[in-house]
């Protein structure tokens, strides 16, 4: 009963819903957060109780943003690393067992810049464990997106 209300509130509030799968990434975003949270804290005050590692996601449709809740300057975040520039979309997760808020997380050097349907998400620590595989829909809020027209820099990615 929870599931349908929140997707009638959804439809109601014109929200895009967009079913994705869970796919194993390189690993890197749970090393690099810890350093870059820091810098977040100023633009995105609310990470600090967010999980410190992303969920790769590939999306059924292609996904361009309109607006961010937050972006960040250059930053020189690690002395290894040169400077970078982070973009995070709101939105929600939905998985079959829970529904929580979560950011999509655009690191400007990041593999996953060159597809419009493959993300890094992060999530609320209140997040159950999830697996590689498993589905997931992503809730953004009008008019934050744009899926008709979707300028991808990639190929097409299906499910």
């Amino acid at each position: 009963m929870k599931k349908l209300l929140n997707r009638l509130s959804d439809w109601w509030h014109n929200r895009l819903r967009l079913r994705g799968l869970i796919f194993k990434g390189y690993g890197e975003a749970s090393k690099t957060l810890k350093y870059q949270l820091p810098h977040f804290k100023k633009c995105l005050p609310d990470l600090e109780n967010y999980y410190l590692a992303t969920i790769n996601v590939i999306l059924e449709k292609p996904v361009q943003f309109n607006g961010y809740a937050a972006i960040t300057p250059w930053i020189k975040w690690k002395k290894d690393y040169p400077p970078e520039s982070f973009l995070f979309a709101a939105c929600e997760i939905e998985t079959k067992h829970n529904r929580c808020r979560a950011f999509v997380y655009i690191p400007s050097n990041s593999p996953h810049t060159a597809s419009c349907h493959k993300w890094e998400v992060v999530a609320e620590s209140s997040l159950p464990f999830i697996t590689t595989g498993e589905e997931i829909t992503l809730i953004f809020d009008y008019p934050h997106y744009s899926t008709k027209y979707a300028a991808c820099i990639g190929g097409e990615t299906r499910i």
